[in-house]
């Protein structure tokens, strides 16, 4: 939705800027408001400053192309429309590059931990987990601390539980802090809090990213920013999503079906590069 949204945009404000023509200027101002509507619901948590000039050079961008076709005006038309399109195709680089899936690269002695909520624990005994999946098709140790109704503040109970050593921490944790009471600011405190203990005891930690409902873009700059912080690996939030998303793989829109299991493990074990020893041999790499 985000980049339909900048998509509308672009070409809402190219029409107003060549037509004049009464109802193709309405349909433009149109594709104009979708797109502001689009970007604004896509969840993507941009800084707040970023949405901010982003905002401004398309107001400034839509004056003008609604201004007198003056040889003056066309002038600042052409300037904003430039400033424009160099700012729409930065924030769309940038926001591409969170996009990215990661490789996660592990041994095959590694123990993986999960610690999450019930989209990895489940709300009840029915489906095989997808940790209990991923275990099984990998042959790798995965030990599953999810917990249902589990908040980034809680989860430092789980983390507790995590044995000594160098081990993989996938960490799926936020929604019920989103769906919840949790503000913004406490999710911040718990998160960064949680980060630190599991980065304090040596893990290498990957977070999943969560996709967000609209306006509620302050988790999603937390995740990004503490990511940053302890310089950990984040899992797109596309990869929840397009679990989500998938036909059958949902009970209620959140909780996985077995479907929906089967599918997030599935996603989970193709970013994992495993380094295997064979029978003391030299370590072998499977994507």
């Amino acid at each position: 939705m985000f980049f339909l949204g900048i998509g509308l945009l672009a070409i809402s404000l190219a029409l107003l800027a060549r037509l004049r023509g009464i109802v193709a200027r309405s349909f433009g101002r149109a594709l104009f408001l979708f797109g502001c509507a689009g970007i604004a619901c896509s969840g993507t948590p941009l800084n707040r400053w970023i949405y901010l000039a982003l905002g401004s050079l398309a107001g400034a961008c839509l004056i003008v192309c609604e201004s007198p076709r003056t040889a003056r005006f066309s002038r600042i038309r052409a300037m904003i429309g430039v400033l424009f399109c160099a700012a729409i195709a930065g924030v769309c680089v940038s926001e591409a590059l969170h996009r990215v899936v990661p490789k996660i690269h592990i041994s095959s002695s590694q123990r993986i931990y999960v610690v999450g909520d019930s989209v990895s624990a489940g709300v009840d005994s029915g489906p095989k987990h997808w940790p209990a999946i991923l275990g099984d098709s990998t042959k790798l140790d995965v030990v599953n601390l999810a917990k249902a109704g589990a908040t980034a503040s809680s989860a430092l109970r789980q983390a507790t539980a995590i044995g000594p050593g160098h081990s993989l921490v996938l960490l799926e944790i936020g929604g019920n802090d989103i769906l919840g009471a949790t503000n913004p600011k406490d999710f911040r405190a718990a998160l960064d809090a949680l980060l630190s203990r599991l980065m304090s005891d040596g893990h290498q930690v990957v977070m999943f990213e969560l996709p967000l409902p609209p306006f509620c873009n302050a988790y999603g700059e937390t995740q990004r920013l503490l990511a940053r912080k302890y310089g950990i690996s984040m899992i797109p939030k596309t990869c929840l999503a397009n679990v989500f998303a998938k036909k059958d793989a949902t009970s209620d829109g959140i909780h996985l079906t077995q479907a929906g299991q089967a599918a997030l493990a599935g996603a989970v074990e193709k970013m994992l590069a495993v380094r295997r020893s064979v029978d003391g041999g030299p370590a072998s790499i499977s994507p």
